[in-house]
């Protein structure tokens, strides 16, 4: 399938950002059915060579991608604005590094009803292999277009997030993300502030999906309200806590600090991580 199918180091590409039109490096050939353009013909010694940019915002087409089989928009900022994105992310949602916590989701659903939107866990995030799990607080508006907890919605505490957990070096594949309340709070407009029973019930599930995480080593804090959720509950978890201010645009426009703050102690947990796998961690 794409790059993010299977959950686990080798199934992870890293992304390339797509070479401009008029780069020249692309090979001249043949007229490419979906852009009109000349493409490079069989047996190019560079699948990197060949790359088109969409003559609209820089971005390779979906058909030539899904052709070529060498490049995702797994990490491209916002990429979940697109549909197409989004199918290909919901195809995955039964693979088995992603099926118990799908089912996870669903029975959360199930038991909350359907006047509680709770989005799914991104499959091009770790799923149960994930080894450091970030907890921001609920989730945002877009997620009600996406159906995701996702690094790639089309808001800006998504791109954020995309950009700090870069910035840390942390491997995707290690991370999965969620929220200490984990359905949608708020109007169609805008999120509200977590209510402290909805933090105490977040905190009970947040319990139950690190019982579904086999390699869970440590926990990433976004935010005053997952911080004071964890509070109580911390030790049950016996894993090691980190804690950063939320990411969201408001937060870091009022705290300059705040941006640096967060990369420092996601790559302390990064570095928590190196030293777990070489057994240097205490």
């Amino acid at each position: 399938m794409w790059a993010c199918r299977g959950g686990g180091r080798q199934a992870h590409q890293v992304f390339r950002d797509a070479l401009p039109l008029g780069s020249g490096r692309a090979k001249a050939g043949r007229s490419d059915p979906v852009t009109g353009r000349n493409r490079p013909d069989r047996g190019s010694p560079s699948i990197e060579s060949t790359i088109m940019a969409d003559s609209q915002d820089g971005y390779l087409t979906y058909q030539r991608k899904k052709k070529m089989n060498k490049t995702s928009y797994s990490d491209r900022v916002r990429s979940l604005q697109y549909q197409s994105e989004i199918n290909e992310r919901m195809a995955l949602l039964h693979e088995p590094y992603m099926k118990p916590l799908t089912e996870f989701v669903e029975e959360l659903r199930r038991k909350k009803g359907s006047q509680f939107y709770i989005p799914y866990f991104d499959p091009c995030d770790g799923g149960v292999n994930a080894r450091l799990l970030i907890v921001a607080e609920a989730p945002g508006p877009k997620v009600k277009n996406s159906g995701f907890v996702s690094r790639n919605n089309h808001d800006d505490t998504a791109e954020n997030t995309n950009r700090v957990l870069h910035k840390a070096g942390l491997k995707r594949e290690d991370t999965l993300l969620w929220n200490i309340v984990p359905w949608y709070i708020g109007s169609d407009a805008r999120i509200r502030e977590p209510r402290k029973k909805e933090l105490i019930e977040g905190m009970e599930y947040i319990l139950q999906l690190c019982g579904l995480l086999h390699n869970l080593r440590a926990i990433v804090l976004l935010g005053a309200n997952a911080r004071e959720a964890f509070n109580a509950k911390a030790p049950e978890l016996n894993v090691k806590i980190f804690e950063a201010p939320h990411p969201s645009a408001q937060n870091l426009n009022l705290d300059k600090d705040a941006e640096r703050v967060i990369i420092i102690r996601l790559s302390e947990a990064n570095e928590y991580l190196r030293l777990v796998n070489s057994g240097d961690a205490r």
